[in-house]
């Protein structure tokens, strides 16, 4: 039984982190071969998403993690290649895998991609604006807004780790039916340390007013947007709603893992206890990785193009065209049908 829960653990991890590693790879490399000029600057803060999601989903797969609630200990078991070079490299790679997340804004809504989100919005703002936004601005914004709270989130987790000979003794307590010799445990004794109090302020705390000021940036944005009908054309004004409704569906996904916190508490107030729904809850964490790729193609046509191009897929016909076609097809059947 338990061989078959980590054959389910190894295959629900590998093709989920595959796809996700397959479409941000495919989105970094339709923005290296064909960023528009006008789009250069801007699309620095797409590239960024899409590599923290990129180390984000392979360092899930590294860890292949499952989180243990018990009481205010927090246990992590591996069950990825991280086992085979010791518990601290499984530690280091969950945490480099939340630091992603957060940089994404990724776990329990994740973090870090939620700032670069917000930055983007930000630039938005000064590129409906001012008409673009500059190399070193955007570059400042990144430093300054987007990578703060995630480095502060990656130190303080790294400090909070427990030794392991303890969790194993909190794993026997709680959980004796759960132990079996070489499984790789790592976790936090309590959330009620101070490395753990900061870790936690950052992932939860921070969410609703940086969400916040998201919105009133969006709003700002938007509002400008529509006063700058009378000095741009409707085709780029058109543009930037588009770019703005892709960063509003960007800032929602976070939202799609309240899956993962629930099947997080039902663990935690012992609800429901089973291991796969404790690997469950980190893969659900991923969601944002996956759909994020997805909506940059659908609101981004350069991109989309490329990634046509790069799979030989022919541009669609639009109806239009197809009547068209027809048609001339057909006035021309008919004047050879006449000449001859």
């Amino acid at each position: 039984m338990r061989f078959l829960l980590k054959v389910t653990i190894y295959v629900i991890y590998a093709l989920y982190s595959l796809v996700c590693v397959f479409m941000n790879s495919l989105l970094l490399l339709c923005i290296h071969r064909h960023t528009p000029q006008y789009f250069k600057n801007f699309g620095i803060f797409i590239k960024m998403h899409s590599i923290f999601n990129l180390i984000g989903s392979f360092t899930a797969a590294f860890t292949m993690q499952r989180i243990i609630p018990a009481g205010m200990a927090l246990l992590y078991v591996s069950y990825g290649p991280c086992t085979l070079t010791g518990s601290w490299s499984c530690y280091i790679g969950y945490a480099i895998t939340l630091f992603g997340y957060i940089i994404n804004l990724k776990y329990v809504l994740q973090l870090d991609n939620f700032y670069i989100t917000l930055v983007c919005f930000i630039s938005r703002m000064h590129i409906v604006q001012d008409g673009t936004i500059s190399y070193k601005r955007a570059m400042i914004y990144l430093y300054c807004i987007a990578l703060p709270a995630p480095c502060a989130f990656l130190v303080t987790f790294l400090i909070s780790k427990t030794d392991d000979d303890v969790m194993v003794g909190i794993l026997n307590a709680t959980y004796p039916h759960y132990y079996e010799e070489g499984l790789m445990i790592s976790g936090n004794e309590s959330i009620l340390t101070i490395p753990m109090k900061i870790v936690m302020i950052i992932v939860v705390g921070l969410i609703l007013p940086v969400f916040g000021v998201m919105i009133f940036f969006r709003q700002v944005t938007f509002a400008r947007v529509r006063k700058s009908k009378n000095t741009v054309t409707q085709k780029t004004r058109g543009k930037q709603k588009e770019l703005l409704r892709m960063l509003t569906l960007q800032a929602c996904l976070p939202f799609v893992q309240i899956l993962a916190v629930v099947t997080f508490l039902l663990g935690y107030f012992n609800i429901v206890n089973h291991p796969l729904l404790e690997s469950i809850s980190i893969i659900l964490a991923e969601t944002p990785s996956l759909f994020s790729p997805i909506i940059t193609f659908r609101y981004v046509p350069s991109y989309r193009k490329e990634a046509r191009r790069i799979f030989g897929i022919p541009k669609p016909k639009k109806k239009g065209e197809k009547n068209s076609n027809s048609n001339s097809n057909s006035s021309s059947q008919k004047t050879t049908a006449t000449i001859v």
